[in-house]
């Protein structure tokens, strides 16, 4: 089949799915808010929804850049790209949250959600994408499979707790998915050369920042897990500063060699 067409058809799907999502919106909402109250679930998805909040997917994919560390500058390209996408489709739709629309009958609703009134489509979806993405660069294909079933339960809770439709999340992952595709696929042969040492050095800068920011400027707290997401923010900003310091070391001690060898 002729790639184009390939193309045609996957748009065609798309589209076609959001169309059922929005038909069955309600009824699909609630089977999903609605499926279980037991604590497991609960502190499941309650976990996963902050995991794919956008100072997290930071966080792991800074954590996580190892094998794939000439990937990082795309990795924040494709992040980048997919929240300018999911905010422009946000201004364009002012689409209402379920906590507004189903006030009070909601089985579980993160706090302040209903303040938020732009609803489609899904940031945290995008974002769990964009990651998944790019923990499939230079994988194996089950772990390909691992990271891509673990970014749609990631999704899947925005949805469980109150937060999303499912044609948010719906259109909120294939937006984080094409945009870390294109991204990848253009800077695979095109990217810059950087010193090993030197660019472990910025990406631990980067995690220092992204855990500062969400211990002391971030403020949007989930019920019952937020305080273990703290105490592992703390354990990154400790993490991410004992590497930057080795980093650091490593590469003076580099460049001093280099002298040495060409003075």
């Amino acid at each position: 089949m002729h790639p184009f067409s390939i193309k045609l058809a996957i748009a065609f799907i798309i589209i076609f799915l959001n169309y059922v999502f929005e038909y069955y919106k309600e009824a699909l909402f609630f089977a999903i808010n609605c499926f279980s109250a037991k604590p497991f679930w609960e502190y499941l998805m309650l976990s996963l929804t902050q995991l794919c909040d956008g100072n997290w997917v930071l966080l792991w994919g800074f954590l996580l850049y190892g094998k794939r560390q000439g990937l990082i500058l795309p990795f924040l390209l494709s992040f980048l790209l997919a929240g300018f996408l999911v905010q422009l489709l946000k201004a364009i739709w002012e689409s209402p949250r379920p906590a507004i629309l189903f006030e009070g009958q909601l089985l579980l609703c993160l706090p302040g959600i209903k303040h938020i009134t732009k609803s489609f489509p899904s940031g945290h979806a995008a974002n769990a994408f964009v990651l998944a993405s790019f923990l499939a660069q230079r994988s194996s294909r089950m772990r390909q499979y691992t990271a891509y079933s673990l970014a749609a339960l990631m999704a899947l809770s925005r949805v469980y707790v109150g937060a999303h439709f499912l044609s948010d999340i719906w259109i909120g992952s294939w937006i984080g998915f094409l945009a870390s595709q294109a991204v990848f696929s253009h800077y695979r042969h095109h990217l810059p050369q950087v010193n090993y040492y030197l660019r472990g050095f910025l990406v631990s800068l980067l995690g220092i920042l992204a855990s500062l920011y969400y211990l002391f400027l971030h403020h949007e707290v989930v019920p019952k897990v937020g305080d273990y997401f703290k105490l592992a923010a703390w354990f990154f900003l400790l993490w991410f500063s004992l590497r930057s310091v080795y980093y650091l070391c490593q590469s003076l001690f580099d460049l001093k060699l280099k002298r040495l060898i060409h003075p």
